[in-house]
């Protein structure tokens, strides 16, 4: 996790708490940028309001992944009685609930894993931030995320946790890179890989 930008003085701000630009699924590990003043945090949400912003995740997907892929599906929330939380799924695009959803993958590496058979390594950016966007939109084209309870393969899923005793998502924001307007020059941020990626790629 980084923080953003200028040097925090409280006495300048001290009617300012500092805050992070947006959010990430809970079960993603990431990348996360704060605001220490109110104007870099204004900046954070204007950029991110305009696309201004680039996001890369890594992913471990079920299946053998082609070597590229862009989705273009709208996306909607619903609610999940089953799960009894919020989810989202793919939409037709004249719902008006639905929202353009745009998500772009490159295919990094293909594994045969000894336990979860074939899975792929692949680095993803999106136009786009819907709530679990990646993972719907990957479900969708029929490559899950391991360890994705929600959208994901419950029979792999079921190996990764009682063979293997891994119950992580592997979904990582990686890297956040962006223009700062304060110091004139494109800044990037990156979060080391998660040990949970480790230990399935390197079997």
């Amino acid at each position: 996790m980084h923080d953003l930008l200028r040097a925090y003085i409280p006495s300048k701000d001290w009617t300012f708490n500092p805050s992070f630009g947006y959010r990430l699924d809970k079960e993603t590990s990431w990348v996360l940028i704060a605001g220490k003043t109110y104007d870099s945090l204004q900046y954070i949400n204007e950029i991110i309001r305009n696309r201004q912003i680039q996001k890369e995740y890594l992913t471990v997907v079920v299946g053998r992944f082609p070597k590229q892929l862009s989705i273009y599906k709208p996306l909607k929330k619903i609610f999940s009685s089953k799960f009894q939380r919020g989810k989202t799924i793919v939409s037709d695009s004249e719902d008006i609930e639905s929202k353009e959803s745009t998500t772009h993958c490159e295919l990094e590496k293909i594994f045969q894993h000894p336990i979860l058979w074939t899975i792929s390594l692949i680095k993803v950016q999106i136009e786009t931030g819907r709530m679990h966007q990646i993972r719907v939109h990957l479900a969708d084209a029929g490559f899950p995320v391991l360890g994705d309870i929600l959208y994901g393969h419950p029979r792999i899923n079921r190996l990764l946790l009682e063979k293997l005793k891994i119950k992580n998502l592997f979904l990582h924001c990686w890297k956040y890179s962006f223009w700062d307007n304060f110091a004139g020059n494109t800044v990037a941020f990156q979060a080391p890989i998660p040990n949970h990626f480790d230990l399935i790629l390197k079997k």
